[in-house]
């Protein structure tokens, strides 16, 4: 099981992670870290509720970040004022436990949607000293566990057959990709694959896809989940790329818990879709990433060729 947890909470412009930035401070740590991002409240209650049903003493931290700009570097001796200046009821208590070059760690009064305390990162934007900040974070958290107060905590039972078994899976692969009619479904709930390339302008280009190996963070719990993220790349006739869209999508669900593991587990489906404008043949690349998995094994890509007319 992870040994921390993490809800990084973000709020629109200076005072939002930079995930790039915070992947390469969690694979730098040995540990096994669980965090989610963003500012969808049930990310919040999702790691909470995973780090109150493990057993142990994990450490847990509710974590906000306020970016300065590289030009105001300068102004960097202490976010705290500024914070206790611009808001000082929720900052009249806070104290710096974690201050290097350019970063500081800032732990304020409880949040209101959960009982533990608050942490803010402090930082200026731009690498490496963002992500060097985030690294110094997640180390100071994981060698100081007794300081962050993590949520009741109560056991949860683990299907070591389902570890043991993602921890030796094979690459991801694609079991089906399939151009289908959108809105359209079988009897039996199944899309319905198109039966040509062909589009006209503006008409929606759908592709469901199954894919086998997609791992799961916690797995062989009630808690286990997935996510792959859709990169798209667009190349003309002649291969070359004329358009692209990193992060275009993410897939996220849970599978159906059992034990022992059901034979479609590891399985999942994705559905994407968009329209082009322009007449002509292109080649759309789908490129996935199992994003709970090494890109070794958890990558991969689908190629179609369509046509508009």
């Amino acid at each position: 099981m992870p040994s921390a947890y993490f809800v990084l909470r973000n709020q629109g412009g200076a005072f939002d992670f930079s995930e790039v930035d915070w992947r390469i401070a969690v694979s730098a740590a040995s540990e096994r870290i669980y965090w989610k991002i963003g500012t969808d409240p049930t990310a919040m209650e999702r790691v909470v509720e995973v780090a109150a049903s493990v057993e142990g003493d994990p450490p847990f931290a509710l974590l906000f970040t306020v970016n300065l700009r590289a030009d105001q570097a300068g102004q960097f001796d202490n976010p705290l004022d500024t914070l206790v200046a611009f808001e000082k009821p929720p900052f009249d208590d806070a104290e710096t436990i974690l201050r290097a070059p350019l970063c500081q760690l800032i732990r304020n009064a409880k949040d209101a949607d959960v009982a533990v305390p608050v942490y803010y990162v402090a930082t200026v934007e731009g690498a490496p000293e963002r992500s060097d900040c985030y690294t110094k974070v997640v180390e100071h958290i994981l060698d100081a566990p007794a300081e962050f107060q993590a949520p009741p905590l109560k056991q949860i039972a683990v299907d070591s057959v389902a570890v043991a078994t993602q921890a030796l899976m094979p690459e991801i692969v694609v079991v089906s990709d399939d151009l289908i009619v959108p809105d359209a479904w079988t009897g039996e709930r199944q899309v319905v694959p198109r039966n040509s390339a062909t589009f006209a302008p503006g008409e929606m280009i759908m592709l469901h896809a199954m894919l086998d190996y997609v791992g799961r963070d916690l797995p062989g719990t009630p808690l286990a989940s997935y996510e792959v993220r859709l990169d798209i790349e667009l190349r003309d006739a002649e291969g070359n790329v004329i358009g692209a869209q990193n992060d275009a999508m993410r897939f996220t669900g849970q599978p159906i818990h059992s034990v022992p593991i059901r034979g479609d587990y590891w399985r999942t489906g994705v559905v994407t879709g968009f329209p082009l404008q322009e007449p002509g043949q292109y080649e759309i690349i789908y490129r996935l990433t199992d994003l709970n998995r090494p890109e070794t094994v958890g990558q991969t890509e689908i190629t179609k060729t369509v046509v508009i007319e």
